[in-house]
């Protein structure tokens, strides 16, 4: 969610979120069940994505609307609890020197793997499905945006460079990747240089696990919907499942009947996809949304509202803009254009207002 005022139909609704978009994360889940209580019945929400998503393949996947549909169905090595702190997921214990997880030059990782996790089809989740899923990051048919962040594993940026070689020439760069399974949970991943915030990038969701057998049999299916909305071959590891995503309208997402962590509270989650942000609004004071944000340029009157203001909640987002120039395009490709907007702008005002939304 990238806007900094959100509207909620109910106080309680903020609880729900926190178990929502922790959910992943088994400390902060249990401790939420723990002192809230289990309520009894159906629990849902609805939610707006304001998008369609390109994809949600994570190897792939850009976007937060991407991701939020993402780190629902899949579980990674880590993850951040509610305090941004990085604690094990899949992984047995956080890797560090003490332990041998990190060896003493940084240099290689080796991480144990819990051998209760699970794919949602029961099967288990083993480190060779990292594994293909680090590996497969770095191919170059895929172009991954996010493939950058994890250059300094060995072999990786020249793997993803080498579209112009021959099949023969590109295996051998696959193979030649710095990731291994020692054995089935155990994961090795070797550095070309130290990196302090591997770990960290080891919680995000290009790395996520994958099942090599949905992406061999059914390519960029995998992870795409049916002609029915269902979605077969999309097995992921987390507390929930897609059970339906009509394209260009919602998805509808249950709990994962194998998940092998703490059971999410909410029965299901349903995320619209309203790309007008007054529509929304208006499907929120429809009671057709839980949740909405207050569209740009409105701030005033919804705050103002006598029926919304006490609904509306502001906080900050781990969420950075900035504006750069497209320097190949004129006027922008002339230094003395660029100069003169750079100075004309209220870095200020910029600053404390352009997050009012």
């Amino acid at each position: 969610m990238q806007r900094k005022t959100i509207v909620y139909s109910l106080m309680a609704i903020i609880i729900t979120a926190v178990i929502l978009f922790t959910s992943a994360c088994g400390t902060t889940t249990a401790t939420i069940a723990t002192t809230a209580g289990k309520p009894s019945g159906e629990q849902t929400i609805t939610l707006n994505l304001a998008t369609e998503n390109n994809t949600i393949d994570p190897n792939r996947a850009s976007w937060v609307s991407e991701r939020t549909i993402i780190v629902q169905c899949f579980d990674g090595l880590l993850a951040f609890d509610a305090g941004l702190n990085l604690v094990p997921m899949v992984a047995k214990e956080m890797p560090t020197v003490a332990n041998k997880g990190i060896s003493a030059d940084g240099l290689t990782y080796t991480i144990k793997l819990k051998n209760t996790v699970t794919w949602s089809d029961g099967t288990k989740v083993t480190a060779k499905d990292f594994v293909f899923s680090i590996k497969r990051l770095f191919d170059p048919t895929l172009a991954a945006e996010y493939e950058s962040f994890y250059s300094n594993i060995v072999g990786g940026d020249a793997y993803y460079g080498s579209a112009a070689k021959t099949a023969a020439e590109q295996s051998a760069l696959k193979d030649a990747i710095g990731v291994r399974a020692v054995d089935d949970y155990t994961l090795e991943i070797k550095l070309t240089g130290a990196l302090p915030t591997f770990l960290d990038l080891l919680a995000l969701w290009p790395v996520y696990p994958i099942r090599q057998d949905m992406v061999d049999a059914h390519g960029e299916n995998w992870a795409q919907p049916d002609a029915n909305g269902a979605m077969p071959y999309y097995i992921g590891n987390g507390p929930f499942i897609i059970k339906e995503w009509v394209q260009n309208d919602h998805y509808t997402l249950v709990p994962n009947p194998n998940y092998w962590g703490v059971k999410p509270i909410l029965t299901k989650i349903v995320f619209k996809e309203i790309q007008d942000a007054n529509t929304a609004l208006a499907a929120y004071k429809n009671n057709e949304l839980d949740q909405s944000g207050v569209p740009g340029g409105t701030e005033s009157a919804t705050m103002a509202d006598p029926t919304l203001s006490p609904q509306i909640l502001r906080y900050p987002t781990l969420t950075t803009y900035w504006l750069r120039f497209n320097m190949t395009v004129a006027p922008f490709n002339n230094l003395l254009v660029r100069e003169a907007i750079s100075c004309a702008i209220d870095r200020q005002s910029y600053i404390d207002k352009s997050g009012a939304a």
